[in-house]
């Protein structure tokens, strides 16, 4: 062993050096880094594309190296996992787990970009708890969750007000409307009601803009 590589093994040792997320090497496995502009709660998001026979032997070696077990998230199953001031997800469809799979990372202690901002004055009932930001510059898509006190139907009957207030026009029929536009935007509005109690779903489509 060299002198330069026996120093750089003690300094190692005497400073731990934090390990960057990273997927194993798995036979039969083709990963492709995405070009993405996703950010949660203003932190950018990386993302890669799995695709291959090998995909569901590296879905089993990431829950056993992880400990953890797949969970529902709508039509698709994901582990997740953190360590190292990373957070680490896997994502699957059930119908596509041979040959297909997403894989995303981000630094938990990156300094997050600007807060996202929704065209609509929300209630003072309902506190955002997260969002994500994805799409172009030009054509940005905004997701935002807020956590709503009150009953369904308050909340639902509030937010209609905030939506004329804020200059919205209803688009569909449906009672309590869902969807508005305005200017070229468009936003989905989701009320639903969960065991932790009232949750608002807000995507919008197109540039961000005041309210």
């Amino acid at each position: 062993m060299s002198l330069r590589a026996a120093a750089t093994g003690l300094l190692v040792a005497l400073w731990p050096v934090e390990v960057p997320a990273q997927l194993p090497p798995y036979p039969n496995v083709i990963s492709e880094e995405l070009p993405s502009s996703l950010r949660i709660n203003g932190l950018s998001v990386e993302i890669t594309h799995l695709s291959g026979t090998g995909v569901p032997g590296l879905i089993r070696t990431l829950a056993q190296r992880w400990r953890v077990a797949a969970m529902a998230q709508g039509d698709w199953l994901q582990l997740a996992h953190q360590s190292n001031g990373w957070s680490e997800v896997l994502q699957w469809r059930p119908e596509s787990a041979s040959t297909e799979a997403l894989y995303s990372r981000l630094r938990v202690d990156q300094s997050p970009g600007p807060p996202a901002t929704l065209s609509l004055q929300l209630p003072a009932v309902c506190q955002s708890r997260s969002y994500l930001q994805l799409g172009s510059t030009a054509q940005p898509v905004l997701q935002l969750t807020a956590r709503c006190e009150g009953s369904l139907n308050l909340v639902q009957s509030l937010l209609l007000q905030a939506a004329k207030r804020s200059g919205w026009r209803v688009a569909d029929g449906a009672a309590p409307p869902r969807l508005w536009t305005r200017s070229g935007l468009a936003l989905q509005l989701d009320v639903l009601q969960s065991p932790q109690g009232v949750v608002l779903v807000a995507l919008q489509h197109g540039r961000a803009s005041q309210p």
